[in-house]
């Protein structure tokens, strides 16, 4: 395993141990709820009997949020581990990234939730629940402020990975300008009509020079994708053609452009792949 591929494991694993902490306080918290419930009832306090139920049921909510979380956190784990060299770390970075950020907007949720439950036991009076889920809040916020910096951490190596030109991909490879043979015919990724006959090698150098970043290969395998860093929905798709197909653009190599609500082709040199 790489040095940073290591680093970032370890921060997920020392977050694992953390949310595993939340969840047993969570489920602690939903048990002492449940039993202040029982006794409102018990004494015929309806209306504290509902708002303990609700904060309840808010935490039953949290703990299975939580569970789903660690969980997710233990696959982030299982890709890094097997990674031998910054190559492998590049192929998995993607996945991660995403994973990440799916991770934050979790727990994002989840301090939602904490505050609910919160509101609805201020309502009870209940002053000892209340401190518990003041901390549980606390200590959530703090995993959330950790998991976005491994985020960050992950958008770097992202960002890297795509400027380094030279990464391999779990859908598809980017192979550098450098590896390439063959004279580089400068065109321009923002006019279409520049890019008419070229090769797809030179509609990448376009894409990279203009400050695209490689996806991967597209969903059909047939493609390679770019997507603007800032644009969200802008993609170019280098596609390797279609033989058999009826239109002379899809027949062979073409570039599609999406950007500004329009798509545009523009045909390419070479043979279908």
């Amino acid at each position: 395993m790489t040095g940073r591929a290591h680093e970032i494991e370890e921060a997920l694993t020392s977050l694992t141990s953390a949310v595993k902490g939340h969840l047993t306080r969570t489920e602690r918290a939903v048990v002492t709820t449940e039993n202040r419930a029982l006794n409102a009832l018990e004494h015929g306090w309806v209306g504290l009997n509902q708002g303990y139920e609700s904060a309840a049921e808010h935490l039953t909510e949290t703990a299975g949020e939580l569970q789903g979380v660690r969980d997710q956190i233990n696959s982030c784990i299982k890709i890094l581990h097997p990674i031998r060299d910054d190559t492998g770390l590049r192929a998995a970075t993607e996945r991660l990234h995403t994973a990440a950020g799916e991770l934050e907007a979790g727990l994002d949720g989840i301090l939602t939730r904490l505050h609910e439950a919160r509101t609805l036991l201020e309502a009870t009076g209940e002053e000892h629940l209340i401190g518990i889920l003041q901390d549980l809040i606390e200590q959530v916020q703090e995993s959330a402020e950790a998991l976005a910096t491994v985020e960050k951490d992950l958008a770097a190596e992202v960002e890297e990975a795509s400027c380094s030109g030279t990464e391999e991909s779990p859908l598809g490879t980017w192979i550098s300008p450098a590896q390439r043979s063959g004279p580089q015919v400068n065109r321009d990724i923002d006019d279409g009509e520049s890019l008419r006959g070229a090769t797809k090698a030179q509609v990448a150098d376009a894409a990279q020079r203009a400050g695209w970043h490689f996806r991967g290969r597209s969903r059909d395998g047939n493609g390679d994708v770019w997507f603007h860093p800032t644009r969200k929905g802008e993609q170019i798709i280098i596609n390797d053609g279609y033989p058999g197909a009826n239109d002379p653009t899809h027949a062979g190599p073409y570039v599609k452009i999406s950007r500004n609500g329009t798509k545009q082709r523009y045909p390419l040199s070479g043979e279908p792949s």
